[in-house]
């Protein structure tokens, strides 16, 4: 019996030793488009209401072996604002004033996941990756800027742009495809969650007043794009 588990010890890390060499990097870039409370258009703290932007990973794996390897990410993601939407809200707020198109910033991302891959050979050029990672992105709420008109009067309001760390998770799968036995193409489809936990947000009128919001806002998206892979020992 002990020989038995000893040779099974020993054929599992000859495996581990194997792939142990087995690095690949991965750069993806696609459309980012905002889910949830973060494309809502809704009247109320958290909605976003994001338009579909785009995302920048830059990854690194390393296989344990031929099915699991172990990961680190760099994220990038860009959206903007539906200004069109948030002008028709502004206008439901502060009737009888009429707002103009509003000046708006981009929603801003930056963080560094890890975690694990889990990958399903079907071919010997064609491969799916399962990725789960979880880690710290830093998110940027975009600064606001509406006028406000009505009859011979202008209100003018601007709402500060804030940058906050929050726990940020995604799950997605990579579909590649191996053109040489170093280079490889694929598809990418992931979920980004996080949630912006916003305090003390200014906002100040030309009136000379100054309002305050908090608000947990989530910055959720579902990513799709192409990418490559390269492997090396």
């Amino acid at each position: 019996m002990k020989i038995k588990i000893t040779l099974l010890l020993s054929l599992f890390m000859v495996q581990v030793v194997t792939y142990a060499q087995q690095n690949s990097i991965v750069f993806r870039t696609g459309v980012s488009m905002p889910v949830g409370k973060f494309a809502s258009a809704a009247n109320d703290a958290v909605s976003g209401f994001a338009s579909t932007g785009y995302y920048l990973d830059l990854g690194y794996a390393h296989k344990l072996n031929k099915y699991v390897a172990i990961n680190g990410l760099i994220k990038y993601f860009n959206n903007g604002v539906d200004t069109k939407e948030l002008q028709n809200q502004a206008n439901i707020s502060y009737q009888p004033y009429a707002a103009r198109e509003p000046q708006v910033g981009n929603y801003i991302g930056i963080g560094a996941l890890a975690g694990l891959t889990f990958n399903i050979p079907t071919s010997d050029r064609i491969e799916t990756s399962i990725i789960l990672n979880a880690g710290y992105m830093n998110l940027t709420n975009p600064n606001y800027r509406f006028d406000y008109y009505y009859n011979n009067l202008i209100l003018l309001s601007e709402t500060e742009k804030k940058s906050v760390g929050a726990f940020a998770y995604s799950f997605g799968a990579d579909f590649k495809y191996a053109v040489t036995n170093n280079l490889g193409i694929l598809l990418n489809a992931a979920f980004l969650g996080n949630r912006a936990n916003l305090k003390d947000v200014k906002t100040t009128f030309s009136t000379g007043e100054t309002n305050y919001f908090s608000a947990k806002a989530p910055m959720n998206t579902i990513d799709l794009g192409l990418g490559l892979a390269y492997k090396f020992k």
